[in-house]
């Protein structure tokens, strides 16, 4: 009964050791209306639409971007490709709805981009890029971007030989409680 209680301590242990959820903290950015400038070649064209900085130290948990192509001022958009950081989130291609009328658009990242962009975030700005794949002008109306952050925790995976010798040690453990046992009857 004591070696099932030594056990059961040391599986808490090693749980609670193996990692912590992080704290998450809710965010909301709202990035203004963008205009382009006039181009009708040399295709394609990237504009710094937005910089969020340097976030080396976080991590997103969640994040949806949304906006629409076309603004106050025209209703409408050059074809145009918006990343966020390394993450393509939304396209607008040429002769398509939103090319003549204001189109709305969103985005939610995928746990597979979330763990890309985290990692991309690690060594580069946080930047929003509009790609222009097409003549005249880019139009974006106002973009909101919301989510959770916290810091940037990479868990901790232990090597095989390491779990092997832990085993190893909670078997040896366990025998010699057995062989104790056997020898007090």
């Amino acid at each position: 009964m004591r070696m099932r209680k030594i056990f059961a301590a040391a599986g808490l242990v090693t749980t609670l050791a193996a990692g912590q959820a992080a704290a998450q903290t809710p965010f909301s950015y709202s990035i203004p209306e963008f205009d382009g400038t006039l181009n009708t070649s040399g295709f394609p064209i990237s504009f710094n639409w937005f910089n969020l900085g340097n976030n080396t130290g976080l991590q997103f948990f969640s994040v949806t971007l949304s906006g629409t192509f076309g603004n106050s001022s025209a209703g409408s958009s050059a074809g145009t490709d918006l990343f966020f950081g390394n993450i393509l989130v939304a396209q607008c291609v040429q002769f398509a709805a939103c090319y003549t009328s204001v189109v709305p658009w969103t985005y939610t990242l995928t746990a597979g981009d979330l763990a890309s962009l985290n990692v991309w975030m690690q060594t580069n700005a946080l930047t929003g890029t509009a790609v222009q794949t097409s003549p005249f002008f880019i139009r974006l109306g106002q973009t909101s971007i919301r989510g959770t952050y916290g810091a940037y925790n990479v868990t901790p995976v232990p090597e095989p030989a390491t779990v092997g010798l832990m085993a190893l040690g909670l078997v040896g453990v366990g025998v010699a409680g057995y062989r104790r046992r056997k020898q007090a009857k």
